[in-house]
């Protein structure tokens, strides 16, 4: 019996234990969902201000633009502007993404070129398709990535298509083997040789600079007009 006894003693006491531990996970877990609510409340707020501090920068070099004294000077601002909206289309993919810090690159790449059709096509009969396979990059990554698309499908769709023709501006990233291969292609009316192309122009600077980001290197190649860029698919793991 007493035996007996004690033992209904040490249930009674670990059941108590137990209630007591429910209760406390219970508060723990409200404690945890009021601070998720808290920061999914200031992560709205920030993403909306960086989104509307993206925009205003943009407004006012649109504007700078239109009063510039020069047909140069107005180019260069209006090229910062596409550069700025790449920008902000991978911060709306930075955080619209589950895995905070990464990219969903097939829809990033559709951001960027709509953006750019939008802005640039202006009535032509002049299309911007993208196929590019589904796959996720850090940020640190994706970003060198959309520059080198905003610049190199901002530059076909400007000079690429000048004789009024129709064509093509076609965006794909495939997997090769051990590397990706990002291509912008274009229809238009093709360039001088490579050499002359790698070396002018500070939009083709940024495109190198941008493919040696993400480990990678330009190349390009003529009939249809076409940049690659070639980079180790082992970067997505990073």
């Amino acid at each position: 019996m007493p035996h007996d006894a004690a033992c209904h003693a040490a249930l009674a006491e670990a059941r108590e234990q137990l209630e007591s531990l429910h209760q406390e996970l219970a508060s723990t877990r409200e404690q945890l969902s009021l601070v998720q609510q808290r920061l999914a409340a200031v992560h709205h707020e920030l993403t909306h201000r960086v989104k509307n501090n993206f925009q205003l920068v943009g407004s006012l070099l649109r504007l700078q633009a239109r009063r510039a004294g020069n047909e140069a000077a107005a180019r260069i601002l209006n090229t910062t502007v596409l550069r700025i909206q790449g920008m902000s289309a991978l911060h709306e993919s930075l955080y619209r993404n589950r895995d905070i810090g990464r990219v969903e690159l097939a829809r990033y790449i559709q951001e960027v070129c709509g953006r750019l059709a939008e802005a640039l096509v202006d009535g032509r009969d002049i299309r911007v398709t993208v196929e590019a396979e589904p796959t996720e990059l850090p940020g640190e990554y994706a970003l060198p990535l959309g520059l080198a698309i905003s610049e190199l499908v901002s530059n076909a769709l400007r000079h690429a298509f000048t004789d009024g023709r129709s064509g093509e501006v076609r965006v794909s990233l495939r997997r090769e083997a051990e590397d990706f291969v990002l291509a912008v292609r274009d229809t238009g009316r093709g360039i001088e040789d490579r050499e002359t192309v790698l070396s002018r122009g500070f939009g083709l600077l940024l495109v190198s600079s941008c493919a040696h980001q993400v480990e990678g290197e330009l190349e390009v190649t003529e009939h249809p007009t076409t940049f690659l860029i070639r980079f180790p698919a082992a970067i997505a793991a990073s």
